[in-house]
């Protein structure tokens, strides 16, 4: 069964509960990225506040470095 980039990354994202990303679950916090990024891509008008774009992206930096440390996570407290 093929699933969307948004539907797998929900699934991906969900693993790191409960950890929390700018206050929001980790599937929240996808989503607020993944608008962020259409908006971004698309040429929403008006453009994503520069600003935001800055904080939002080292919050996901955070986000893809618990990702990748798998299950280091639950040897190693934050």
């Amino acid at each position: 069964e093929k699933e969307s980039i948004s539907q797998a990354g929900r699934r991906l994202v969900s693993r790191l509960e409960p950890r929390t990303y700018m206050e929001l679950t980790p599937v929240k916090f996808f989503n607020r990225c993944y608008s962020l990024r259409s908006a971004l891509a698309h040429g929403h008008v008006p453009r994503p506040d520069l600003l935001e774009v800055g904080v939002i992206a080292a919050s996901l930096e955070l986000m893809m470095a618990h990702l990748l440390s798998g299950h280091l996570l639950d040897a190693v407290p934050d």
